[in-house]
C-alpha cells in the first residue's frame, strides 16, 4: 500500500512489523513489533495506517508516523482491505460474515453475510462501492453491488489463484501467483493477460 506521501508501506509477519520504505528503498519499522501477522494495510484520510491482522484476529489502527497500534475493531481472519470515501474501511475475512465494514469509531456493519467465498483474498471497492473481491478456490472475482448479493463476476481460465486486485484506471488489475501472471480485466468482463512468468 502507499502512504499520502506516496511512500511504500508492507507488512511483514516474520518480524510481526509494518514498514514504510524511503526514498532509497530503506525499510523503517513503525510499531515495534506491535502486529501479529498484517496481511493488508489501508490508509485513511488522516493518514493513520489500518492494518488487517489475520494471527490476532484485529484491524489496529497506526499513527501516520508510527507508533503503539490501537485497536479499532475485532474481526476474525481479517485478509484484504479496502477505504471508501468516508473512511469507513471495508474487511474481507474468513470469517462467519465475509465482508465487513468498520466505521472510524470502530462499529461493525456486515455487508456480505455468511460464507459466499471459498477462500477470499483481498477486495477493492469501485466509485459506486461496488466492492470486488478475488476467490482463490473459486477461481473467481466476485462483484458486490451496494446493498446486492455476491456474484461470480468472472471465473475460470485464465483464473487459476487471484490474489492481488488494483485499479488501472476503469479497468482491474489481477495479480494471480498460480498462473504466473498479471491480467486485466475490463468493465465488461474481458480478461487479457498483461505479464506472464
Amino acid at each position: 500500500t502507499m502512504d499520502k506521501s506516496g511512500s511504500l508501506l508492507a507488512g511483514d509477519s516474520a518480524t510481526r512489523e509494518v514498514y514504510r520504505f524511503d526514498k532509497d528503498g530503506k525499510p523503517a519499522p513503525l510499531t515495534d513489533g506491535g502486529i501479529g501477522m498484517p496481511m493488508s494495510i489501508a490508509v485513511n484520510s488522516k493518514g493513520e495506517l489500518l492494518v488487517a491482522d489475520l494471527e490476532l484476529h484485529r484491524i489496529w489502527k497506526v499513527p501516520a508516523a508510527g507508533g503503539k497500534p490501537e485497536q479499532l475493531a475485532e474481526v476474525q481472519a481479517p485478509r484484504g482491505l479496502a477505504i471508501d470515501s468516508e473512511d469507513h474501511l471495508w474487511v474481507v475475512s474468513h470469517g462467519k460474515d465475509q465482508v465487513v465494514r468498520v466505521a472510524p469509531d470502530g462499529k461493525l456493519e456486515t455487508v456480505v453475510p455468511g460464507r459466499p467465498f471459498l477462500f477470499p483474498h483481498n477486495l477493492v471497492l469501485g466509485p459506486d462501492k461496488t466492492a470486488y473481491v478475488t476467490d482463490g478456490y473459486s477461481k473467481a472475482v466476485w462483484k458486490v453491488p451496494p446493498g446486492g448479493k455476491p456474484e461470480k463476476w468472472v471465473s475460470g481460465d485464465p483464473l487459476v489463484n487471484p490474489v492481488g486486485l488494483a485499479w488501472r484506471k476503469q479497468n482491474l488489475l489481477v495479480a494471480d501467483p498460480h498462473a504466473k501472471a498479471v491480467l486485466e480485466i475490463t468493465p465488461d468482463g474481458k480478461i487479457v493477460k498483461l505479464a506472464v512468468e
